[in-house]
C-alpha cells in the first residue's frame, strides 16, 4: 500500500513533466475573481483547494469559507465558497461578469500523505458556464506539497494535465513552483513563486513574492507582489472558530481595484497553521 502510494504520484508526475505541448502552445489562465490568492507552499486554509490541492489536509476538522467581491459598482454579485478538511475539499464560485458574460466553476479536490512531510493531492475543475473557449472547459490538476522541516515548504502544482484543445490546438499545462520560508520565531513567511507553462523556462515565468505576519493578537497580515508590479495586501482576524478578513487586488494598468471580503469557520485553524 505505501509503495502504491508513492508510485501512483511518480508516475502522475512524469506524465506532466512529460507531456510538453510545443512551444507556443495557448495558455487557459484561469480569471482572478474572488481567488483568494495564496502562494502553494504556504497554503494551508480552505483556499488551498484553489492554491495547491496537496495542503488540504492539514486540517483535521472541516472548514467552511464564503468569499465575496466588491469591485467598481458592483458589491458580492461574484462570490464562490469552498469546505475542507480531512483531505478533501469542494468549490465553487459565480463571477458576475467575467469579460462580458457570467461565470460558474466547481473544483473537487483530494490530498493524502506519502510519506511524513510529503503530501499529494489532485483536483477536478470544470467550468459549466463561461465565455469563448472557458465554457464548458474541464481541467485535470496535480500538486506537491513538502515540508520535511519547520523552516522551510516547498510545492509544485501542474493543471490543465488533460491538455483541453483551443481551436484543434492542444494547450499548455500550467506549472507552478513555490518556496516558503518560515521565522516561526517572529510568525512571518516569506515565499516565492515562478508561475510558467509547459515549452517556456523559468527566465520566462511570471514570479510572485510573498509576505505574511501572524501577531499574538489572531490578526494575520499579507502582502504579495509580481514582477509586473501588480501587487494584494490583505489582512485575516481569527476570534474563536471564525476568521473575518479582506484581500485587496491593485493592478499596474490602472485596472479597478478589487476587493475580497471573506468569513470563515474553521476550529482548527490556528493549530493548522503552525
Amino acid at each position: 500500500m505505501n509503495i502504491a502510494r508513492t508510485i501512483i504520484p511518480a508516475i502522475l508526475i512524469c506524465a506532466a513533466l512529460v507531456s510538453r505541448p510545443v512551444k507556443g502552445a495557448e495558455r487557459i489562465i484561469l480569471p482572478d475573481e474572488i481567488f483568494y490568492y495564496r502562494p502553494a507552499s504556504s497554503a494551508l486554509a480552505p483556499e488551498a483547494i484553489w492554491d495547491n490541492p496537496a495542503a488540504i489536509l492539514h486540517d483535521t476538522t472541516v472548514g467552511f469559507q464564503y468569499i465575496g467581491e466588491i469591485k467598481g459598482k458592483s458589491t458580492l454579485k461574484s462570490w464562490g465558497m469552498v469546505s475542507s478538511g480531512n483531505g478533501l475539499g469542494v468549490a465553487y464560485r459565480h463571477l458576475n461578469d467575467f469579460i462580458g458574460k457570467a461565470y460558474d466553476e466547481y473544483i473537487f479536490a483530494a490530498g493524502s500523505e506519502i510519506v511524513t512531510g510529503f503530501n499529494w493531492g489532485g483536483s477536478y475543475r470544470y467550468i459549466k458556464n463561461g465565455p469563448e473557449y472557458y465554457n464548458r472547459r474541464h481541467f485535470w490538476n496535480l500538486a506537491l506539497a513538502i515540508r520535511k522541516s519547520e523552516a522551510i515548504s516547498l510545492a509544485a502544482v501542474f493543471e490543465n494535465l488533460n491538455r483541453g484543445k483551443i481551436e484543434g490546438q492542444k494547450s499548455a499545462v500550467e506549472q507552478r513552483y513555490a518556496l516558503s520560508y518560515h521565522l516561526l520565531k517572529i510568525g512571518m513567511i516569506l515565499s516565492v513563486e515562478a508561475v510558467t507553462a509547459s515549452g517556456r523556462s523559468l527566465s520566462d515565468a511570471d514570479y510572485h513574492y510573498s509576505l505574511e505576519y501572524f501577531s499574538r493578537r489572531n490578526w494575520q497580515l499579507f502582502g504579495t507582489i509580481d514582477n509586473s508590479e501588480n501587487y494584494q495586501l490583505g489582512a485575516r482576524y481569527s476570534h474563536g472558530a471564525y476568521s473575518y478578513g479582506l484581500q485587496s487586488r491593485f493592478s499596474h494598468n490602472d485596472g479597478p481595484v478589487s476587493i475580497g471580503l471573506f468569513i470563515e469557520y474553521r476550529p482548527a485553524w490556528a493549530p493548522a497553521r503552525k
